[in-house]
């Protein structure tokens, strides 16, 4: 028994001089590290060495009860390949667990004499099903090891299971098999659910596999040998049992969903030959009504800079920033100052949103007067006119959740706020705020009337303004909550918000990021899958945490792809040449996690139960070939990927490439159920997305020469966003002539 405990005090004593140790590590965002929790550890050391257990223990929760955010890593959990590291972190909490579980019975009483108190008033406080589920994580997070515990899991994994959260499910029946000593539900049980888990999750050998050890434990009249006999003819069957969403619906964020795994409807045309006409075309200066004419002010003042853009778009390897969103017939987009809602079928104008400034991150709006220092950026920072069409991706964020267009949006430049600030934002010196920093608003309108329904600051006064808070990228729908990325003070967050009221419900800290080390134009990538939110900080970190609360499961971190700093400037922080992708994209699927980093040259794919690499890819495999530059999805199996000159098709399972189709694109392209569309300069390229081969191509009537731009589909039309225009296209009717 003695050396048992000598064991279980030299894991902790190992534990909290790792924590300090590796995670402080500072290649890219900072995680948290706490040096008051390794004291408090040591303490605890100190008193189960002198068998003071209750004072032990009553420091171990306290650690477990302050370090949500904490994390640490080991040696072990470092992964390697050939060029390229990668680091697992896991929360404080799971180590002490870890290490409670292995004490000697008299002491797991004694810490249990204090848990099982705390655990029992959560519950009995906890008086409908919403709480009844609040309640049971607050158990299994603070006092999984009381007496309560693992009953406290089991219930939770079916919650999780009748929702069709298979992930989370997973996580807490691993937990209770393999960490909680002497568990009190039954095995087989669990056994039983975390075969299913596993094979809806993607895993169908390990499923098959957990069958088999139940078959070991069953008695020839034991009950769940229907059940069994079920689950083993379901996962027999042909259908793949990946629970899947259907994105062929209305386009409602980007990728469809919050899953990432939507797809646009295919066009009702003949794909070898499409033909297709112009239905209409809306400038930014849009074409009014005659009784709004003279209303609404639409100042144009960027119409001199079309011609010279035109030819930097054409030359270089750009893409305009802007997107579709569709509802209910109504076809949504950001145009210079403001939010558009046309009919989709005519083009006419349905409402339109705020006018607001078009807001710039800091360091940009600073570059914009210093151009000497825009040299190492990929695009010309001395313009911020560019920059708004062909660069920042943040102002156009924008999503639709239920009955509302929820929008980032600039200082208002047409009503006054409650603060009474000037519009136009101002510039601000490098060495006051983080690089990524710009005043902006979440605003939610309805999507039917454009009413307002709410607007708020990341501040948590609706109207505030503060220079070192900032929302960046749209959030992200998760039942009744809405996760949005907030950056505080140079600390990258997720926000939780009530979707009715836009209040904030909790807040989860995710990492510090240096300014000058990420990209300005990129949000965070935020998914959510299974119960679980996966983020792609931009700043060399991936994380997974719970959607419902904001629990960190785990945390990657990944070697980014920007250059040293320089060593001519101290005053100023200094922009980086970052080489990654043009936006952060994060899309489970299985039990895959794809990772696309704006701070990273390659493709990366990762397990999504507990961080571990799966394969990785460059985004240029060879010298000389063309760069990949975003992600169109995932289909069969495959991993579709393009930029301005090739299409890439990669094999999900093992990240081999099995196709590359040499293409002339100027602007984004679209993944629908059954094949590709790519934009080229004056039409459209159509491939199989199995194969990558030309299925066919078509021309398309523009204004003035210019190319589409990035493209959509409805299912009834085509619609290109172009150099401040867009465009309808709808197939010809052969008995119609032109």
């Amino acid at each position: 028994m003695k050396r048992i405990l000598l064991i279980a005090c030299c894991t902790l004593s190992l534990f909290a001089s790792a924590a300090v140790k590796i995670a402080s590590e500072s290649s890219g965002g900072g995680l948290k590290i706490d040096p008051e929790l390794d004291v408090l550890l040591q303490r605890a050391d100190q008193f189960a060495q002198n068998k003071r257990y209750d004072l032990a223990s009553e420091l171990w929760q306290r650690v477990i009860d302050e370090s949500n955010d904490a994390v640490i890593t080991r040696d072990e959990w470092l992964e390697e390949t050939l060029n390229h590291q990668y680091r697992l972190y896991r929360p404080v909490q799971d180590e002490i667990e870890a290490t409670l579980a292995t004490l000697p019975p008299e002491a797991l009483n004694i810490y249990r004499v204090r848990a099982d108190g705390s655990a029992a008033a959560l519950l009995a406080a906890a008086r409908n099903p919403g709480e009844r589920e609040i309640a049971l994580g607050e158990v299994v997070r603070r006092f999984f090891l009381s007496n309560m515990g693992d009953d406290a899991a089991y219930e939770l994994s079916g919650i999780h299971l009748d929702r069709y959260e298979f992930l989370p499910a997973l996580r807490l029946l691993d937990k209770v098999e393999k960490q909680y000593p002497a568990a009190s539900v039954p095995a087989a049980g669990i056994i039983l659910r975390i075969a299913v888990a596993h094979a809806y999750s993607g895993d169908l050998p390990q499923a098959l596999k957990r069958l088999e050890d139940l078959d070991t434990r069953l008695a020839a009249d034991d009950p769940l040998i229907p059940v069994r006999d079920a689950v083993r003819a379901g996962l027999s069957g042909d259908e793949d049992p990946v629970i899947a969403i259907d994105g062929t619906q209305a386009w409602t964020m980007p990728f469809g969903n919050a899953q990432r795994s939507g797809f646009q409807p295919d066009l009702r045309v003949d794909e070898k030959r499409p033909q297709l006409r112009t239905a209409w075309v809306q400038n930014f200066v849009l074409k009014l009504s005659e009784d709004l004419e003279g209303i609404i002010r639409q100042p144009d003042t960027h119409e001199e800079r079309v011609p010279m853009m035109l030819e930097a778009w054409k030359a270089g390897d750009w893409f305009p920033t802007g997107g579709f969103l569709t509802h209910d017939g109504g076809l949504f987009f950001k145009k210079d100052d403001r939010l558009v809602c046309l009919e989709a079928d005519s083009g006419e104008l349905r409402w339109l949103g705020f006018r607001n400034a078009f807001a710039l991150d800091a360091m940009t709006r600073q570059s914009s007067r210093w151009s000497s220092r825009s040299k190492v950026l990929p695009i010309n920072f001395t313009d911020p006119v560019t920059v708004q069409y062909f660069a920042d991706r943040v102002s156009q964020s924008m999503i639709i959740h239920g009955d509302r267009l929820i929008s980032l949006e600039g200082q208002p430049l047409d009503l006054a706020i409650e603060d009474g600030n000037a519009a136009n934002p101002r510039g601000v010196w490098y060495r006051e705020v983080p690089a990524r920093t710009r005043q902006n608003f979440l605003v939610a309108y309805d999507t039917t009337s454009g009413k307002l329904q709410w607007r708020r600051s990341p501040a948590e006064k609706a109207a505030l303004e503060n220079d070192k808070l900032s929302w960046l990228g749209a959030p992200v729908p998760y039942g009744s909550l809405l996760l949005a990325p907030v950056l505080d003070n140079g600390s990258l967050w997720v926000y939780a918000l009530d979707s009715q009221t836009g209040k904030t419900a909790w807040k989860k800290f995710l990492c510090d990021e240096e300014a000058g080390s990420v990209s300005p134009f990129s949000s965070p990538g935020i998914s959510v899958a299974g119960g679980e939110a996966y983020i792609s900080s931009g700043a060399g970190l991936i994380f997974a945490i719970d959607a419902l609360s904001g629990v960190l499961r785990w945390c990657v971190r990944y070697p980014r792809s920007i250059a040293a700093k320089s060593g001519n400037s101290s005053y100023y922080y200094q922009p980086r040449k970052i080489d990654g992708w043009q936006e952060d994209v994060i899309i489970p699927h299985g039990r895959h996690l794809v990772a696309l980093a704006s701070d990273y040259n390659q493709l990366l794919v990762l397990d999504r139960g507990n961080g571990a690499l799966l394969w990785e890819s460059a985004r240029t495999p060879v010298r000389g070939d063309a760069a990949g530059m975003y992600g169109l999805g995932v289909t069969r199996g495959l991993v579709i990927i393009a930029g301005r000159k090739t299409v890439r098709g990669y094999r999900l399972e093992g990240g081999r490439l099995l196709w590359e189709t040499p293409i002339e694109a100027f602007g984004r392209g679209i993944l629908t159920e059954h094949a590709i569309w790519m934009p080229t300069e004056s039409g459209v390229l159509i491939l199989d997305p199995e194969t990558g081969k030309e299925r066919g191509r078509g021309v398309l009537n523009t204004v003035d020469g210019q190319p589409i731009g990035n493209l959509y589909s409805d299912g009834e039309r085509l619609y290109g966003f172009g150099l401040r225009r867009v465009y309808s296209f709808e197939p010809k009717d052969p008995h119609v002539p032109e």
